[in-house]
């Protein structure tokens, strides 16, 4: 079976060089930047597609013909693609037991609650530095936590809304609109920060000119009427018209 690293980046390839085994099946790896429309072509006669956090949409994947599976290095498969429609195309989506689903999760908690005890306690590091948003814009839904259940599952669902937080919600929209909007994936330097607050949602983004996030366009826009969708269009049509 042939096999593609379809988003080895630059800081990845020399991770990806040290695990990789003399006995292991070839397995060509790809560096470059590139948006959903490429798949197809990219894709085309590779068996196995290695994917570390590039979104796969079914429209794109439905004309891989030769593909039949995927291999999920990332966190949360189902935000980036969607399983049952790739495996009802005959592309079974694989990931790591353990990595996905609980390291991360861990350790983003972890961090989470060790930054708030310093806040807290009032202590102050020359070592940590606590960057605004303006300064260094965060990945798209970085930091939010989210829970997963069966959809044919009612009561699973109805005990799930009860913890689901509108604002962190409309956060995590309005961010994901960003990514989608410019087109990103795992390789693509972009952030994006989605604030609610009373005067509707606070959304800055920023998007580098090249990989190694070297300038740039950075746009703040706020959307009155709280549309998380609407908010994360504005904020790609303003980095767009940065760039004209």
């Amino acid at each position: 079976m042939k096999a593609i690293f379809i988003d080895c980046n630059k800081q990845l390839a020399p991770v990806f060089a040290r695990v990789l085994r003399p006995d292991d099946p070839p397995i060509t790896v790809y560096g470059e930047a590139f948006s959903s429309p490429d798949l197809p072509r990219l894709l085309a006669g590779y068996d196995v597609c290695l994917d570390d956090h590039s979104y796969m949409p079914t429209e794109m994947m439905a004309q891989c013909r030769s593909l039949k599976h995927i291999v999920f290095l990332g966190t949360g498969a189902s935000s980036y693609m969607d399983v049952a429609a790739l495996d009802g195309l005959g592309i079974k989506v694989h990931t790591i037991k353990g990595y996905g689903d609980t390291a991360v999760a861990e350790h983003a908690i972890a961090l989470m609650l060790a930054a708030a005890g310093l806040v807290r306690l009032g202590i102050r590091r020359p070592d940590i530095l606590v960057l605004a948003p303006q300064l260094c814009v965060p990945a798209p839904g970085q930091g939010l936590l989210a829970i997963e259940g069966r959809t044919d599952d009612a009561a699973v669902g109805a005990a799930l809304t009860g913890l689901d937080d509108a604002d962190a919600h409309a956060s995590l929209i309005a961010e994901r609109a960003v990514l989608a909007g410019m087109g990103g994936g795992c390789m693509t330097p972009l952030g994006a920060l989605c604030v609610p607050s009373e005067l509707g949602l606070w959304v800055t983004a920023f998007a580098a000119e090249d990989a190694d996030g070297v300038g740039g366009r950075h746009v703040t826009i706020t959307s009155p009427d709280r549309d998380p969708v609407a908010a994360g269009a504005a904020a790609v049509a303003a980095l767009r018209a940065a760039a004209a």
